[in-house]
Protein backbone atom coordinates (compact mmCIF):
# COMPACT_ATOMS: atom_id res chain seq x y z
CA UNK A 1 0.00 0.00 0.00
CA UNK A 2 1.38 3.26 -1.23
CA UNK A 3 2.34 6.22 1.63
CA UNK A 4 -0.24 8.29 -0.12
CA UNK A 5 -2.87 5.59 0.73
CA UNK A 6 -1.85 5.06 4.05
CA UNK A 7 -2.17 9.03 4.59
CA UNK A 8 -5.40 9.17 3.65
CA UNK A 9 -6.74 6.05 5.82
CA UNK A 10 -5.17 7.74 9.42
CA UNK A 11 -6.78 10.85 8.28
CA UNK A 12 -10.38 8.98 7.57
CA UNK A 13 -9.38 7.00 11.22
CA UNK A 14 -8.99 9.77 12.97
CA UNK A 15 -12.09 12.07 11.35
CA UNK A 16 -14.03 8.94 12.69
CA UNK A 17 -12.38 8.84 16.09
CA UNK A 18 -12.66 12.72 16.28
CA UNK A 19 -16.10 12.17 15.74
CA UNK A 20 -16.84 9.24 17.65
CA UNK A 21 -15.56 11.07 20.85
CA UNK A 22 -17.87 14.38 19.90
CA UNK A 23 -20.56 11.92 20.43
CA UNK A 24 -19.62 10.03 23.39
CA UNK A 25 -18.72 13.97 25.35
CA UNK A 26 -22.37 15.83 24.25
CA UNK A 27 -24.24 12.08 25.36
CA UNK A 28 -22.54 12.22 28.10
CA UNK A 29 -23.27 15.96 28.98
CA UNK A 30 -26.89 16.18 31.03
CA UNK A 31 -29.28 17.80 29.53
CA UNK A 32 -30.65 21.18 30.76
CA UNK A 33 -34.58 20.61 30.91
CA UNK A 34 -34.99 24.59 30.54
CA UNK A 35 -32.76 24.55 27.56
CA UNK A 36 -34.68 21.87 25.81
CA UNK A 37 -38.20 23.77 27.18
CA UNK A 38 -37.48 27.23 25.45
CA UNK A 39 -36.30 25.62 22.31
CA UNK A 40 -32.42 26.48 22.85
CA UNK A 41 -29.08 24.23 22.85
CA UNK A 42 -27.37 22.56 25.31
CA UNK A 43 -24.50 23.83 27.43
CA UNK A 44 -20.67 22.61 25.95
CA UNK A 45 -19.53 22.22 29.05
CA UNK A 46 -16.94 19.33 29.62
CA UNK A 47 -16.69 19.06 33.53
CA UNK A 48 -13.40 18.76 33.34
CA UNK A 49 -12.84 15.91 30.58
CA UNK A 50 -10.70 16.47 27.75
CA UNK A 51 -11.04 14.48 24.64
CA UNK A 52 -8.55 14.64 21.57
CA UNK A 53 -7.83 12.53 18.61
CA UNK A 54 -4.11 12.02 17.36
CA UNK A 55 -1.74 9.38 15.76
CA UNK A 56 -0.93 6.73 17.74
CA UNK A 57 1.23 5.14 15.43
CA UNK A 58 1.48 5.53 11.32
CA UNK A 59 -0.79 3.13 10.97
CA UNK A 60 -3.71 4.71 13.13
CA UNK A 61 -5.16 7.40 15.29
CA UNK A 62 -6.92 7.13 18.68
CA UNK A 63 -8.77 8.91 20.77
CA UNK A 64 -6.87 10.13 24.29
CA UNK A 65 -9.14 11.24 27.03
CA UNK A 66 -7.83 13.17 30.10
CA UNK A 67 -9.90 13.61 33.21
CA UNK A 68 -8.52 16.78 34.49
CA UNK A 69 -11.41 17.65 37.88
CA UNK A 70 -9.92 17.24 40.96
CA UNK A 71 -10.21 13.71 42.54
CA UNK A 72 -8.76 10.79 44.16
CA UNK A 73 -7.81 9.47 40.44
CA UNK A 74 -7.36 12.28 38.72
CA UNK A 75 -5.71 13.46 36.25
CA UNK A 76 -6.38 10.17 35.01
CA UNK A 77 -5.29 9.43 30.96
CA UNK A 78 -6.85 7.14 28.88
CA UNK A 79 -6.43 6.06 25.05
CA UNK A 80 -9.10 4.26 22.78
CA UNK A 81 -8.10 2.84 19.45
CA UNK A 82 -10.49 1.38 17.26
CA UNK A 83 -10.94 -2.35 16.90
CA UNK A 84 -9.88 -4.17 14.48
CA UNK A 85 -13.15 -4.00 12.14
CA UNK A 86 -13.24 -0.29 12.28
CA UNK A 87 -17.11 -0.81 14.37
CA UNK A 88 -15.89 -1.35 17.79
CA UNK A 89 -13.42 1.06 20.46
CA UNK A 90 -10.99 -0.41 22.54
CA UNK A 91 -9.36 0.74 25.58
CA UNK A 92 -5.48 0.54 25.10
CA UNK A 93 -3.68 1.99 28.11
CA UNK A 94 -4.60 3.98 30.97
CA UNK A 95 -2.64 5.87 34.28
CA UNK A 96 -2.90 8.08 36.64
CA UNK A 97 -0.46 10.75 35.85
CA UNK A 98 -0.65 12.60 39.01
CA UNK A 99 3.03 12.06 39.72
CA UNK A 100 3.83 12.56 35.92
CA UNK A 101 3.05 16.02 36.60
CA UNK A 102 5.66 16.41 39.43
CA UNK A 103 8.45 15.50 37.15
CA UNK A 104 11.48 18.25 36.73
CA UNK A 105 13.07 16.20 33.74
CA UNK A 106 13.09 12.57 32.29
CA UNK A 107 15.02 11.62 29.54
CA UNK A 108 15.28 15.22 28.62
CA UNK A 109 18.08 15.62 25.44
CA UNK A 110 17.85 19.34 25.31
CA UNK A 111 21.31 21.37 25.43
CA UNK A 112 20.07 23.46 28.43
CA UNK A 113 19.38 21.53 31.55
CA UNK A 114 16.54 22.76 34.05
CA UNK A 115 19.15 23.94 36.89
CA UNK A 116 21.34 26.29 34.52
CA UNK A 117 17.80 27.57 32.58
CA UNK A 118 16.28 28.11 36.60
CA UNK A 119 19.41 29.94 37.47
CA UNK A 120 19.53 31.90 34.08
CA UNK A 121 15.77 33.23 34.69
CA UNK A 122 16.44 33.78 38.34
CA UNK A 123 19.20 36.30 36.80
CA UNK A 124 17.07 38.06 34.50
CA UNK A 125 14.83 38.46 37.03
CA UNK A 126 16.88 40.08 39.37
CA UNK A 127 19.02 42.25 36.50
CA UNK A 128 14.96 43.78 35.39
CA UNK A 129 14.52 44.29 39.45
CA UNK A 130 17.49 46.25 39.75
CA UNK A 131 16.42 48.59 36.27
CA UNK A 132 13.24 49.23 38.47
Amino acid sequence: MSSKHQNIIIFALGVMVGLLSWSIVSLAQPQNAMADATGGGVGGSSDGIIAVTGAVTNSFSGLWVLDARDTATSPSLALYVPGSSGRSIQLAAARRIKYDLQLVALNDRSKQKVGALRAQIEKLNQEELGKK
